[in-house]
């Protein structure tokens, strides 16, 4: 009887520490993917406002030499923020609320085309509001994707 009694505590001993076990090891796989799509999510983000700067810099300080017409301009313009908030919609989940105000405050900045005689009239303020964003996103990843070393 004491080793039919021993076995049972074994083998009891031995499924609890498997399924704690499996447990830990599938709350660790599901925290790390959802870091991935996370980063994923900032990493794009961050790459289309940051081609979106250099396209803006370029235009603002290229303008003269290379004229636009004004309705190019918006249309240069309106694929490249339609990428952002792709990004912005698809991500909204993953975002912390802060990184997604800041998109949106970048979506939805807008400029009187009609008024527009100089390319410098667009492209100066949406250069400035996609440095800002930009910036701001790249703090806030970092805070946001920032691990914790005290389980690791």
């Amino acid at each position: 009887m004491d080793l039919a009694t021993e076995l049972i505590k074994l083998g009891s001993v031995g499924v609890l520490s498997g399924v704690f076990g499996a447990f830990m090891a599938l709350r660790r796989y599901k925290y790390e993917k959802w870091w991935e799509m996370r980063v994923n999510a900032y990493k794009a983000v961050i790459e289309s406002l940051s081609d979106m700067t250099a396209i803006y810099e370029k235009r603002n300080n290229n303008w003269e030499q290379s004229p636009i017409e004004p309705k190019n301009i918006s249309q240069e313009l309106r694929v490249a923020r339609e990428k952002v908030r792709k990004h912005r919609d698809m991500g909204a989940f993953l975002f912390s609320n802060d990184a997604e105000a800041a998109l949106t405050d970048f979506v939805d900045f807008q400029i009187d085309y009609e008024r527009v005689t100089d390319p410098g009239d667009v492209y100066g303020p949406f250069c400035q509001i996609s440095r800002k964003c930009l910036e701001k996103i790249v703090a806030l990843s970092k805070k946001d994707l920032a691990v914790n070393g005290r389980w690791l």
